[in-house]
């Protein structure tokens, strides 16, 4: 999941990411590795860049990087390279309400294990 998004790349929007992927790159090494991007030169530039950095953060389990650099709502990549290391906390209420909705579920998942 990881190596397969770019959003965590200064300058890549989802449009820019799908346009990469419509062009059939998928992956980090896909994009280091391919001449012509489907981007500015200088956006290809950063992430050619960028990449080769990423791939030495993920080696090192550098998940702090990622989540940093990741919007919020992309979060959920790094699931799958960081689970063992992760725990992930769900709260599930009955509305949005802060008056009169109550918590219905708290769940906590420690990458082996729901709770």
């Amino acid at each position: 999941m990881l190596t397969n998004t770019f959003r965590h790349v200064r300058g890549v929007s989802a449009a820019a990411e799908k346009r990469l992927w419509s062009a059939g790159i998928h992956s980090w090494e896909q994009c280091r590795s391919t001449g012509a991007l489907p981007v500015t030169r200088r956006l290809a530039q950063r992430l050619r860049e960028v990449l080769a950095e990423s791939a030495e953060r993920l080696g090192a389990g550098d998940a702090r990087h990622f989540a940093n650099a990741l919007p919020n709502g992309e979060h959920w990549r790094l699931f799958p390279a960081f689970r063992d290391r992760t725990a992930y906390l769900d709260i599930e209420t009955t509305g949005l309400s802060v008056f009169d909705s109550e918590i219905t579920t708290v769940a906590l998942y420690d990458g082996r294990t729901v709770r």
